[in-house]
């Protein structure tokens, strides 16, 4: 779960995203460019990030929360874990030696 300023997003691993605003008390369901089962997320320089962990090649991205697009990853993978430092963000597939990180 990544929690920045007053928005909290956590990842439903089948299809929608969730945020809640202020203390979390409040949820909205939101929808994800597709529909996947969504692994991971982190929060760098504005902007939420959410990995696939089945659809091998496919990300998503919002600065809001709430308007989701599609981004996609270098190789088809089971990419479990995302993470924001140094204005980067990277992923890692387990049981692999890949990481993917964004430009």
């Amino acid at each position: 779960m990544s929690i920045i300023q007053s928005v909290m997003l956590a990842v439903n691993r089948i299809i929608e995203v969730v945020e809640a605003l202020a203390r979390g008390d409040s949820w909205i369901a939101r929808t994800l460019p597709i529909s996947s089962s969504w692994q991971g997320s982190a929060y760098g320089n504005g902007t939420f990030v959410v990995m696939s962990q089945v659809n091998g090649t496919i990300a998503a991205s919002s600065t809001d929360g709430i308007n989701w697009t599609a981004r996609t990853l270098p190789a088809n993978l089971y990419w479990q874990s995302t993470a924001f430092g140094n204005g980067v963000f990277v992923a890692i597939a387990p049981n692999t030696n890949i990481a993917a990180t964004s430009i």
